[in-house]
């Protein structure tokens, strides 16, 4: 078996033990990850939007009296997928997470024009150009 394909067998297998070892605990509207101390919002955009308006979106949310919520980059969103979970592959502690794209505030390199998604359907990873509209869920804590 050829390396690269080894790893690419592995890789959903590493990942699926990360997230089962994540630690949420709902409270209210928000979803608190005890692993990386991250505070997300339960419930996503009421519509979906293209990426400036996601990142103006989570800039002016004022959620549990906080307004310090953001646009979550490609690591952190990539943090809340549960590759044991499919449609939507996140833990059910989530209650509001449709099976669609999630912007994240990652840019994609060398393309200003495209940024970083999740597809919370099957966990994929990848990008868009920002002027689509994708579903977008906030996140305050952490270092972008």
């Amino acid at each position: 078996m050829k390396q690269e394909t080894m790893i690419k067998i592995l890789l959903p297998l590493f990942a699926a033990t990360i997230s089962a070892e994540a630690s949420f605990a709902a409270q209210g509207q928000m979803v608190l990850d005890h692993r990386t101390a991250l505070l997300w919002q339960d419930t996503a955009s009421p519509s979906p939007m293209a990426w400036e308006s996601a990142v103006t979106y989570c800039a002016a949310l004022s959620l549990g009296d906080m307004n310090d919520w953001r646009l979550p980059n490609k690591k952190e969103l990539e943090s809340i997928i549960d590759y044991g979970r499919e449609a939507p592959s996140i833990d059910t502690t989530f209650q509001n997470t449709s099976s669609e794209e999630y912007w994240t505030s990652t840019t994609r390199t060398g393309y200003d024009g495209q940024a970083w998604t999740v597809n919370f359907y099957s966990g994929y990873v990848q990008y868009a150009d920002k002027t689509q509209n994708r579903s977008v869920r906030c996140v305050r804590g952490g270092v972008e």
